[in-house]
This record gives structure tokens, C-alpha cells and sequence, in this order.
């Protein structure tokens, strides 16, 4: 009954990591997204993003004090951890992206925010990884997180989805009413970083499916963060791109 119980506590924490996705699309800096925000339906959930005027707004709250219940505000475009698929290939090789963050007041003393970009990388042979401090024994599955605020320090292995391993980068801590920028960030030598940092060979196998922007947080009572744009470009020339390699 112990054994159980356990198994079945720990399938629900499982669960509770994994987006519950009811896709809807928009346009937005000239390319088409998947709208989401975790256990809503969108559009209409009142964390949903929504563009206007060519701005999209990621604004949100989420009152638990843990990352449970509407806990993000995203567009995502492509495939991520949770598709349970092969997924086919983003042929991008530089990104670019300018926001600014509006607003953060906390709902409890116990909270968390991150304003960020997922970048998910399919290893086409599984490798053996870490995921928030355990060991990922097989996975084809690498989710590199960068932060534009709500983190500080070097780079780091944090905490993804069970069964997918992890890395991460901040960019930079931007404050109420700053702007945050990147132009023609690379890619594919993020992606030799997270390898690195993760033991693993920079030959490995692998390629991007899914790109991820928006906010995530608990204990909050209102995040506000719009973004003017975003966009991808090839190397010179348009050939491939970095990924797959």
C-alpha cells in the first residue's frame, strides 16, 4: 500500500509539470503561435495571452503559493517535451527578441516569477542527463531555459519536465518599467553550452522543436510583461541552419 501511495504521488507531480493544452493560434511578428496557459482553455482563460496592436501580453496571476494551478502565460510554436512524438524539425539558427516588463505585485510572501524563453532540443539517441539535481537515466529530450528577469547567477542545470533534462542561462534581470533585448542570439552555440554543462558530448545528435516565450509564476497577484517582437533568421547564405547537426 506504501509502495502505492508513493508511485502514485509521484505520477501526479509528474503530471501537474506537463501543460494542459487546449491550442488555439495568432500571428504574431509575422509567424503563427500556439496559445497557452497551464489548465485553461485559450483563448479566454484570464492568464491567455493576447495580441493587439502587434504587442503581445503575457500579462498574469496566480495567487498558490507553489506552481500549481494557471501558474504561465505562453506562446510556444513548434513541438516540446510533453508531445510525445518525434517531432519535426525548426530550421532556426539566430532569434532576436524585445519586451518590456510592466508590472509584479505579490499576493504572498511565498512566490517565484520568471520571464522567459524555452528552447526545446530533440537528441535523436538517448542520453543520460540531470534534471533538478537526479539523474535522467534516458532521454532524447534537452529543455534550455534563458531568463530576462525573476533570476540571477551563472549558468546552471535546473528543473524541467520528469523525463527531460535540463540548462539554463540568464540573460539579464530586467526591473519594473525596463526593456529587455537580444539580437541575433545563436542557437546553436547555446545549445553546445547546455551540452557542456550537461557532460555530454557537443556531437551529439540533436535538433530544435519547440521555441517557448511568456512569463511563469506563483504568489502573485499580477506580472505584466508585453513583448514588440520576436523573429528568427538562418545563417548567411540560408542554408540548414545550426540544428540539426
Amino acid at each position: 500500500m506504501v509502495i502505492r501511495l508513493t508511485f502514485l504521488g509521484i505520477l501526479i507531480g509528474c503530471l501537474l509539470l506537463i501543460p494542459a493544452v487546449y491550442a488555439s493560434t495568432i500571428t504574431w511578428s509575422s509567424y503563427t503561435w500556439n496559445l497557452n496557459a497551464h489548465s485553461q482553455t485559450c483563448p479566454g482563460g484570464t492568464n491567455c495571452p493576447t495580441v493587439r496592436n502587434g504587442i503581445l501580453d503575457t500579462s498574469m496571476a496566480n495567487t498558490a503559493v507553489s506552481y500549481t494551478g494557471t501558474y504561465s502565460s505562453n506562446i510556444y510554436q513548434g513541438q516540446e517535451d510533453w508531445c510525445n512524438c518525434v517531432p519535426p524539425i525548426l530550421y532556426h539558427h539566430f532569434f532576436s527578441v524585445s519586451g518590456q516588463f510592466i508590472s509584479l505585485s505579490y499576493s504572498s510572501t511565498s512566490h517565484d516569477y520568471t520571464v522567459e524563453t524555452s528552447f526545446y532540443v530533440y537528441l535523436t539517441i538517448p542520453v543520460s542527463g540531470t534534471n533538478c539535481g537526479a539523474n535522467v537515466p534516458s532521454t532524447n529530450w534537452l529543455d534550455i531555459e534563458i531568463f530576462y528577469s525573476g533570476r540571477s547567477g551563472t549558468p546552471y542545470i535546473g528543473c524541467s519536465s520528469a523525463g527531460t533534462i535540463n540548462y539554463r542561462e540568464v540573460i539579464n534581470q530586467t526591473g519594473q518599467g525596463d526593456t529587455f533585448r537580444l539580437r541575433d542570439f545563436a542557437i546553436n552555440e547555446l545549445v553546445t553550452r547546455a551540452l557542456i554543462k550537461q557532460g555530454l558530448a557537443t556531437t551529439t545528435q540533436n535538433y530544435l522543436s519547440g521555441v517557448e516565450i511568456g512569463v511563469e509564476g506563483f504568489g502573485i497577484s499580477n506580472l505584466g510583461v508585453v513583448w514588440n517582437n520576436a523573429t528568427f533568421a538562418l545563417p548567411p547564405g540560408g542554408g540548414g541552419g545550426a540544428i540539426p547537426r
